[in-house]
């Protein structure tokens, strides 16, 4: 939702202002919500109208790619639309014990599709990002990386000894672990691939993020497994 706040002044040439970035972002968030919350009840009660497990996959799948698709044509988020939809067809289901074969078709589709859709999503990174990561500053690269890190680390642990029931619960060692965990993957990569589409003359822009990603995949995904061990061996 920032992101899309930003990308759009950032787009227009427009000067920050607080009042407008908080306008724009309320306008942004509430009409994904919106669109997730209408576009979830209407497929959620069409569902109703079949019994075949392949239709009412389908309609699932329609769920999750239309309401995206309508939210973000609608200068809205389409995030937030995606998940509002989902949320709404999970507490649809949930009312009616009938419908726990539909959720164990569901969840069996999604299951198979979900690593197979991020495999094609990380060799894309690959293949998209060949264009970009020579012709770029490697040491900036690295201090945003850096620096990307440790403001999560110091938002996760301020949030955490802020509030009392968290704090409880989570170590700085787990602020730690979630902050590294957080690799950034599809998400990011498909915000990347926005602004190329939308700003395609700015290449310095497109590189840098780009390489940040790559960078974060790569270091992040191999510190994963002894950060998870070290820690552990420390609790």
């Amino acid at each position: 939702m920032v992101f899309t706040v930003l990308l759009e002044m950032y787009l227009h040439d427009q000067s920050f202002s607080v009042t407008s970035f908080i306008t724009e972002f309320l306008f942004v968030s509430l009409g994904g919500v919106f669109i997730g919350i209408i576009f979830g009840w209407l497929l959620s009660k069409a569902i109703h109208y079949t019994n075949h497990r392949q239709y009412q996959v389908m309609l699932s799948i329609i769920i999750a790619y239309g309401s995206f698709y309508l939210g973000e044509l609608l200068g809205v988020s389409g995030v937030l639309a995606t998940v509002t939809s989902g949320l709404l067809l999970s507490y649809e289901f949930g009312k009616h014990r009938q419908e726990e074969q539909f959720r164990d078709s569901l969840d069996g589709f999604w299951t198979i599709v979900e690593p197979t859709i991020l495999s094609i999503i990380f060799l894309l990174i690959g293949i998209q990002s060949a264009n970009y990561l020579f012709d770029v500053s490697w040491a900036l690269v690295v201090i945003i990386f850096i620096l990307s890190l440790v403001s999560r680390f110091i938002v996760l642990a301020t949030s955490t000894m802020v509030i009392p029931r968290w704090r409880q619960r989570f170590t700085l060692g787990d602020s730690l672990m979630i902050t590294w965990a957080g690799i950034k993957g599809t998400m990011s990569v498909a915000l990347l691939l926005g602004l190329e589409a939308e700003a395609s003359n700015d290449h310095l822009l497109v590189s840098l993020t780009f390489s940040v990603i790559v960078l974060s995949l790569i270091i992040q995904s191999i510190g994963v497994y002894p950060l998870t061990r070290r820690l552990s061996k420390e609790h």
